[in-house]
């Protein structure tokens, strides 16, 4: 269910960029001003509102939080979300098997002479051989002599050759070290716990909770970790005149990559980090750029590679926290 927000108020796109969120601000305010309206009694009350709903969309920090609250009113859950929870609720409502008290047992076995006798039978048969034995005491077994004649031995070396005993060594095998294959890593343990609250997903994909913005272009961004051995948590962050903001949040399991798709044309830094621990990092300011000719439209497919490899030309560098 689409819920009614400030983008509405400002009739602007959802992942409009600010200075079209500006412009519209503009043009609403010239129309509905009191000033230009005195005979409107609605006109500050609109102003009112056109003012609310630019103040927050042009702050990143509060259109961010706009957005997730826009994303949690619109959540709708998937099938696979809604029959977990009735099976849920199914193990809540089953009747748990009542264990029998010792006494129940005692009350069969004395109030039937059939039980009764049963147990005395199964008694006896279960004792009968276990007093025999201690009763008979322990078996003795015949010494045995296991050592083997020599070569020269007179014995030995009369025997015929194949009655000869034959003569066994015992060598502890050599184990080799297991050799570190590709489909056979398990992932790495994740230390680092999901920012949405949520479990981090089993697959690369974008987090759940968080608004996919910056959408409407052609161009495509790929995350390559395939020759990495851990799982990342990455921001593409926009860089916009008066701020940055992050406008995608996409988690990338090891050995795996992630394309973003329909990426608006503009320049953007990539955030991300290690969820194993240790600090956050950042790639120097890219663009996504897309010409459109007369016919024809130019647009970028751009990939990145976050794990070393030799010879690479994608320099990152270790931020801090509060730049993450």
């Amino acid at each position: 269910m689409r819920v009614h927000s400030h983008y509405e108020n400002l009739r602007v796109s959802r992942d409009a960029p600010p200075e079209v969120i500006r412009a519209a601000y503009r043009a609403l305010s010239q129309l509905h001003h009191p000033d230009r309206r005195p005979d409107d009694l609605d006109a500050a009350k609109k102003m009112a509102i056109l003012n609310r709903a630019f103040e927050t969309l042009s702050n990143p920090l509060s259109r961010t939080a706009h957005n997730h609250w826009i994303e949690e009113q619109e959540y709708e859950p998937t099938i696979d979300e809604l029959a977990e929870a009735d099976q849920i609720v199914e193990n809540s409502t089953r009747p748990v098997p009542q264990v029998k008290p010792l006494s129940w047992w005692v009350n069969i076995a004395t109030t039937s002479r059939k039980h009764a006798f049963a147990f005395g039978l199964l008694g006896f048969v279960i004792l009968y051989p276990l007093i025999n034995f201690f009763l008979s005491g322990f078996p003795s077994f015949p010494e045995t002599n296991l050592s083997t004649p020599s070569a020269s031995d007179p014995q030995y070396s009369s025997m015929p050759i194949n009655n000869r005993p034959a003569t066994f060594r015992t060598t502890v095998p050599l184990i080799a070290p297991a050799r570190s294959v590709a489909t056979s890593v398990s992932p790495p343990r994740l230390s680092l716990l999901p920012p949405n609250g949520a479990p981090w997903p089993e697959r690369s994909g974008y987090l759940t909770g968080y608004p996919v913005l910056h959408q409407g272009g052609l161009s495509t961004l790929t995350i390559n970790n395939g020759g990495g051995g851990e799982n990342l948590f990455i921001k593409l962050v926009s860089i916009e005149s008066d701020g940055s903001y992050p406008v995608r949040h996409v988690f990338v399991s090891s050995f795996s990559r992630f394309t973003m798709r329909n990426v608006l044309a503009g320049e953007y830094v990539l955030r991300y980090r290690n969820l194993t621990g240790g600090p956050p990092w950042s790639t120097p300011t890219f663009s996504i750029q897309e010409n459109r000719e007369v016919d024809l439209v130019n647009f970028t497919e751009l990939t990145l590679t976050l794990f070393k490899v030799s010879n690479g030309n994608l320099h990152t560098v270790a931020i801090r926290e509060d730049q993450f």
